[in-house]
């Protein structure tokens, strides 16, 4: 892991660009439509980008790992804004996905959803 700082950033930008790159990859092969880089507006803070299938229109938060931890708990994700942006997307048009992005697990992720309902 990275020491906190400019190694853990540039880390972490480069998984975000890593994740993109292969949504990229999704409209090469057919798989997806189109993808908005960076949405302004308040309303989409936190929000990567947005990603248009033929089944879904997504939008993806993208951080690479939450410190020294290895795993995500509720508390993690409501303290680092993940709740609030998947809340404030999912207010704006329920019908769409949010997708949380990580390399760590989510510990209690059936609890998760009733947070989001």
């Amino acid at each position: 892991m990275p020491f906190p700082g400019g190694d853990a950033d540039k880390a972490g930008n480069r998984y975000e660009a890593l994740w993109t790159v292969r949504c990229l990859l999704q409209i090469l092969k057919g798989e997806a439509r189109n993808i908005t880089l960076e949405l302004i507006g308040n309303e989409w803070q936190g929000v990567e980008f947005k990603l248009e299938t033929d089944d879904a229109t997504e939008y993806h938060q993208v951080k690479r790992q939450n410190g020294s931890d290895g795993r995500w708990t509720i508390a993690d994700l409501a303290g680092n804004s993940v709740l609030s942006t998947a809340k404030s997307v999912m207010a704006i048009d329920n019908s769409v996905k949010f997708k949380f992005i990580s390399q760590d697990s989510v510990a209690n992720l059936p609890e998760l959803n009733r947070h989001l309902s």
